[in-house]
């Protein structure tokens, strides 16, 4: 699979035409059927198959233009019937793909040891961060990780005891806010005890300070 387009919202980010797959090894390529309606003159940041189930399929988008180029004047256009952005859910192999999660995503990937957990990065959000939902990426996604950023990226592993560990780097943030990098050894803890005390229960590895340990 390839999703199209370029997914990172800059102001020259070309919009893509959909989600496409090869099953030969990339000698051809399809359109996904129903990825057209869902990230037509959008961008395809993330996409996650279920192990296992090639016909559960998620991507994220975040917004994109036409006509425009980083060294020109021209101004970007980015039409009025673009799909909404988000976190978007097919249960049929891509023949239909339904919205599940609004807003600006970068990355939306499957629990290493549950299929019915994905995480979502929600950015440029109030209610971002990094998100979870025990629907398979079919809706009730709750913050586990709670913050206005314009970018997250994340990992998640399995680790020997059975828990999911959680990788988290954000972006800079207002006021000259330094971007860090944080971890989480149980990611199946209550939300609300995640995102408790400005996200207490996770582990800050990084310090914003220079020649600083960490």
């Amino acid at each position: 699979y390839v999703g199209t387009g370029e997914g990172n919202a800059s102001g020259d980010s070309e919009a893509g035409l959909g989600l496409y797959k090869t099953t030969d090894g990339g000698s051809h390529w399809s359109l996904v059927p129903g990825s057209f309606a869902a990230a037509n003159l959008r961008s395809i940041t993330w996409i996650a198959i279920q192990p296992g189930n090639a016909q559960h399929i998620l991507f994220s988008t975040r917004s994109g233009t036409r006509g425009e180029a980083s060294n020109s004047t021209s101004t970007a256009t980015v039409a009025a019937a673009s799909p909404p952005l988000g976190v978007y859910n097919s249960t049929d192999g891509g023949a239909s793909f339904a919205q599940t999660l609004n807003g600006s995503v970068n990355e939306v990937k499957f629990d290493p040891g549950d299929a019915n957990t994905v995480y979502a990065a929600l950015a440029g959000s109030a209610t971002g961060g990094l998100l979870r939902s025990t629907s398979g990426g079919a809706g009730g996604w709750t913050p586990i990780f709670q913050e206005n950023r314009g970018r997250f990226s994340f990992a998640a592993v399995s680790l020997p005891n059975g828990k999911t560990r959680i990788y988290l780097g954000d972006a800079n943030g207002p006021g000259g806010v330094g971007a860090q990098v944080y971890r989480i050894d149980d990611a199946s803890q209550p939300a609300s005890t995640l995102t408790a005390s400005n996200n207490a229960a996770w582990t800050r590895l990084s310090n914003p300070n220079d020649g600083t340990p960490g």
